[in-house]
């Protein structure tokens, strides 16, 4: 069995995207904030309940870029990425830190009152990764039937 390392997120922005470029716009870095909501039953009192969880996703270049560009605060994104953790020190105490680094992001819904207000709306869904079919046919592809006149 192979080992891998993969996460799937579906939720809505805290926060608006911070977009931070390297020199020469080299490596662009976006940090987002995405909670994601969890629901159960709470047996004691028979009432549904949410849990609401905290992820911080990291993006880099043309993905953090279209990130920036297409997402605000309320946003709905699904990130498809990995888990990393690494330690730092603050106040003279080391501490962890668990981030997902994203490797593609699709963009769902965004807030009404924003997305109106805004002089150029995106599309409700954008794909930062897109792949294509073996088989697929493009409105550019010039094919030919039996005899020989193009479509």
């Amino acid at each position: 069995m192979n080992n891998k390392n993969r996460v799937e997120l579906r939720g809505f922005l805290g926060d608006n995207p911070e977009l931070t470029a390297g020199v020469d716009g080299l490596n662009s870095r976006c940090v987002i904030s995405l909670a994601t909501n969890y629901k159960y039953l709470d047996k004691a009192t028979n009432t549904t309940k949410t849990k609401t969880e905290w992820h911080r996703v990291i993006a880099w270049g043309k993905t953090a870029e279209n990130a920036a560009k297409y997402l605000i605060k309320g946003s709905e994104a699904e990130v498809v990425g990995r888990l990393t953790t690494r330690e730092y020190e603050a106040k003279g105490e080391k501490r962890y830190i668990t981030e997902v680094i994203a490797s593609e992001i699709e963009y769902g819904s965004r807030p009404a009152a924003k997305a109106e207000s805004t002089p150029e709306a995106e599309p409700a869904v954008q794909r930062t990764t897109v792949r294509r079919r073996e088989n697929e046919v493009t409105a550019s592809s010039n094919f030919q039937t039996e005899e020989g006149d193009p479509f």
